[in-house]
């Protein structure tokens, strides 16, 4: 099998996150991993032990498991009783692109969230539904014979 376009620009990934500031640890994938926090959920969770955070680039499977486990992880962290007006949902989103630091002061309380992480929550629910849209588009159009199953 040969691999997809995309995988030509692999090599520049490093020159991408140095010239980003990110080192040679640049964020990629469908999940947007950087290294560093796709090395710690791989820690914490038995199931990716073997793959590797370069795997990120063609491999959409991974990408989803890998930040399933890292929004449970960070839905873990959440105290029991919020100090906040934020739903779980929007604060493990938060931490997903602002880290779990700032997930827990907003939390708690001793911050408020910020503006572009207000943002971020209504783009992520925007790309949602959106998704739901394509999803229930290819199904009734893949499905319109009754020959497959959801």
């Amino acid at each position: 099998m040969t691999k997809p376009w995309w995988m030509l620009l692999s090599p520049l990934i490093p020159l991408a996150g140095r010239l980003g500031g990110q080192g040679d640890e640049a964020s990629i994938g469908l999940a947007n991993f950087d290294k560093k926090t796709f090395d710690a959920t791989k820690a914490a969770h038995p199931e990716l032990t073997g793959r590797s955070w370069d795997e990120l680039l063609d491999d959409p499977k991974l990408n989803i498991d890998a930040m399933a486990y890292r929004m449970m992880d960070l839905e873990a962290m959440l105290p029991g009783r919020l100090n906040t007006t934020y739903s779980r949902g929007e604060l493990v989103r938060m931490g997903c692109r602002t880290g779990e630091d700032n997930m827990l002061a907003v939390a708690t309380g001793q911050l408020p969230m910020g503006a572009e992480s207000r943002r971020l929550n209504d783009v992520y629910l925007t790309q949602v539904a959106r998704a739901q849209r394509w999803i229930g588009y290819y199904y009734t159009n893949q499905c319109a014979g009754g020959t497959c199953s959801v």
